[in-house]
């Protein structure tokens, strides 16, 4: 009797994990809003399974998607909005470059830990910013010109953050 009951147990997992159910849900709406938050502030995106930068809501897929890469250089960006980009899990590159972040939103970053590229300069990012960006244990590349960032603060993170190339 267990067997009979095993096969149809065994079947019905398998369908949901191969249909995203068991992997934990996708925040597909969220990004979407988000996505519209950072085109409304004349920014671009990048989602899966589109391989240019968007910059209409228009050009946003009707169909589900994850945002990959969002580049807000020189754009009217602050701390607040900065935590609507939370939600975004796939993450991989953020340009901040010239925005009004400063430390007090730098943590939202930190939940973004498949973040591999991030643009800081020209930010009021200083040492006590920096250090809460030693959380992205995949952060490959970190730029940080223009920035209140210190020599001593560039240290204490490589320190803890090998592997990661920071450009000041």
């Amino acid at each position: 009797m267990q067997h009979k009951l095993t096969r149809p147990l065994f079947l019905l997992l398998t369908f949901a994990l191969l249909s995203g159910c068991g992997g934990g849900p996708q925040n597909f709406g969220e990004n979407r809003e988000a996505a519209l938050l950072v085109i409304s502030r004349s920014g671009t995106v990048r989602v899966t399974d589109v391989g240019y930068p968007i910059e209409t809501s228009a050009k946003l897929p009707a169909d589900d998607f994850l945002v990959t890469s969002i580049n807000l250089a020189e754009k009217k960006f602050s701390d607040t909005d900065l935590q609507k980009l939370t939600p975004l899990t796939e993450l991989r590159e953020l340009n901040l470059y010239g925005t009004q972040i400063s430390d007090s939103g730098i943590s939202a970053i930190t939940d973004l830990q498949n973040l591999t590229e991030l643009e800081l300069s020209y930010t009021a990012i200083s040492d006590e910013g920096l250090a809460q960006l030693t959380t992205l244990k995949n952060l490959k590349q970190l730029f940080l010109h223009g920035t209140k960032v210190t020599d001593g603060g560039i240290d204490s993170f490589k320190s803890q953050r090998k592997g990661c190339q920071i450009n000041h």
